[in-house]
């Protein structure tokens, strides 16, 4: 998003993961540590399934590893058709509009709703619905050391559950929600550091 161009038809995670492998590539990087957050760490691991060889370590904070699994995704399917999100957007992005009792999170949240390009939006969020890169137990396969964070507050939160029972190294990010990089930065870097002073 942000002030970068509107490609909507390479906005699939495929064509992103290769952006970003090309990216590492071109700056001489042998190995990297990702962070993907949310939809981020959907494209983070299918990075790492494009390329492994990339890859020393992953961090997933509330990502999506199954279809259907967004919130936010479903909603925006369920307005229907591309044409008609298109049309109710600049309608649609107000009911996130932030409030004095918003988080910071929120509130950039809104902004960013408001540089997103609703084609590209709508683009992702069906791929999280219903056209996911990889199988659901895909994250069984990961064999670089893999951290998954929760926000305490987050919707999101009931997947440490479900990473605990995988056997997978789970962080909760306290006093945050959804967004808790933004929420608690402090305590998200700490986590970061300490998963990487591990490894």
């Amino acid at each position: 998003y942000g002030v970068s161009a509107k490609v909507s038809k390479l906005y699939d995670f495929k064509h992103q993961a290769q952006a970003l492998a090309s990216l590492i590539v071109s700056l001489g990087i042998n190995k990297i540590n990702v962070i993907g957050h949310s939809m981020g760490g959907t494209i983070a691991l299918e990075l790492y399934r494009q390329f492994p060889e990339l890859i020393k370590s992953l961090i997933l904070c509330e990502s999506f590893i199954q279809k259907g699994t967004g919130l936010f995704s479903r909603a925006i399917m369920a307005i229907g058709s591309l044409e008609k999100f298109e049309k109710e957007y600049a309608g649609w992005v107000q009911s996130f509009a932030p409030t004095h009792e918003s988080s910071l999170a929120d509130s950039q949240f809104f902004k960013t709703l408001n540089l997103a390009d609703p084609a590209a939006l709508y683009f992702s969020s069906h791929q999280l619905v219903k056209d996911m890169p990889f199988e659901p137990d895909f994250i069984h396969k990961v064999e670089v050391p893999l951290l998954w964070v929760v926000g305490e507050k987050s919707w999101n939160a009931v997947t440490g559950k479900k990473m605990r029972a995988l056997n997978i190294s789970v962080a909760e990010v306290k006093d945050a929600g959804h967004g808790m990089i933004l929420d608690q930065p402090e305590h998200f870097a700490k986590i970061v550091k300490d998963f990487l002073g591990k490894i």
